[in-house]
């Protein structure tokens, strides 16, 4: 019974409706079908999910299509020695050239962290049709890595070196 009663639940109260994407348990997609008993999500790469209500209901529910806009943040490493004027103004004309990005509210890079090698960035900015947020993440990951290898931007990954140690194998026959 507790399936049928998730179900009116979702119908009265529509957390989600056909066609929005959502996110449930880290399953994500885009929500196909609603019955008493279970909701049908579609995923990125074509799978078709089928979520008892009852999961949905005690669950936390990601909604990328409840409100009207998405923010992208895209995290990148840079060198230390890097100046961060330089590459805040090249992410933000990345952006800002873009239409499918809004103006209002500005987009942003935020330093997230100071790390023993590098620095950690996110390029922060707000898409005008959450629905595209999927493969406009993947453009702007990859035009943001594009954009700072070809200004020659340094961006190490964090790495660990072991020395080289002499090892000896004895075989016992076996």
């Amino acid at each position: 019974m507790s399936n049928p009663i998730s179900g009116v639940l979702i119908f009265l109260y529509q957390p989600f409706l056909i066609g929005d994407l959502i996110e449930v348990d880290n399953l994500y997609g885009r929500v196909n079908k609603i019955t008493l008993g279970a909701t049908y999500v579609v995923t990125v790469d074509a799978k078709m999910l089928t979520v008892p209500n009852i999961q949905i209901i005690n669950k936390t529910v990601a909604s990328f299509t409840k409100f009207p806009n998405l923010r992208l943040d895209i995290p990148v490493t840079i060198g230390l020695t890097e100046n961060l004027d330089r590459v805040r103004q090249l992410l933000m004309d990345l952006v800002e050239r873009d239409d499918d990005f809004m103006t209002e509210p500005r987009p942003r890079m935020a330093v997230t962290q100071l790390n023993d090698y590098n620095v950690a960035i996110e390029q922060k900015a707000w898409l005008r049709e959450e629905r595209t947020h999927v493969e406009k993440r993947f453009q702007l990951r990859e035009r943001l890595f594009t954009t700072l290898t070809e200004v020659g931007i340094d961006m190490p990954l964090e790495t660990i070196q072991l020395a080289a140690m002499d090892v000896k194998v004895h075989s016992n026959g076996r």
